[in-house]
């Protein structure tokens, strides 16, 4: 399967070269993902299958299946989402008033602060502000605001938060498919 790709991007984590071949497709629970080779031969590039940009992979066959697939669930926004979802627990505050929530994450201190100066959000020892919405109200409610802070902080790719990601995104990647494309 030889696909185009029509977008070009200043992202260097994409690739925007002119023709990418899939050689191969994982399924990943119920998400499908295209494998293909860059130019060079040395790195790997996936997308979803509805998406035209190719993101670059830092694994490559070498490395296995289940490292490679491991990689593509913590690249995923959406995977990500579940992941927080189902080990996000509450432990006090209130979502939608202002002040602090508190959670847990896989034994992690995680508090969310919301009050007139924007959104925060604390891993560890560190406060880090999530958006200060220019005087605006938050758009979203709930545990989607929570979800959207630690996401677009980078809480979850921090020191205290890696080592359970990867330990998490390892466990889904072993159930991933791969089948060739012919």
């Amino acid at each position: 399967m030889q696909e185009t790709i029509v977008e070009a991007t200043t992202d260097a984590s994409c690739i925007s070269a002119a023709r990418t071949d899939a050689f191969a497709r994982m399924t990943i629970g119920q998400r499908t993902y295209d494998i293909a080779e860059a130019a060079d031969g040395t790195q790997l590039l996936f997308r979803t299958e509805c998406e035209e940009k190719w993101m670059r992979l830092e694994h490559t066959r070498d490395d296995g299946w289940t490292k490679i697939a491991g990689e593509i669930v913590r690249s995923d926004p959406d995977v990500m989402d579940h992941f927080l979802s189902t080990h996000l627990v509450r432990i006090d505050g209130q979502f939608d008033e202002m002040g602090e929530v508190s959670f847990d994450l896989l034994g992690r201190d995680v508090r969310l602060r919301y009050d007139t100066s924007g959104l925060f959000v604390r891993v560890g020892d560190e406060w880090v502000q999530a958006d200060n919405f220019n005087g605006e109200a938050m758009p979203l409610r709930g545990r989607a605001r929570c979800h959207a802070a630690l996401l677009r902080t980078d809480a979850m790719q921090s020191d205290q938060m890696s080592p359970a990601m990867r330990e998490w995104s390892g466990r889904i990647a072993r159930g991933a498919r791969v089948i060739p494309v012919l």
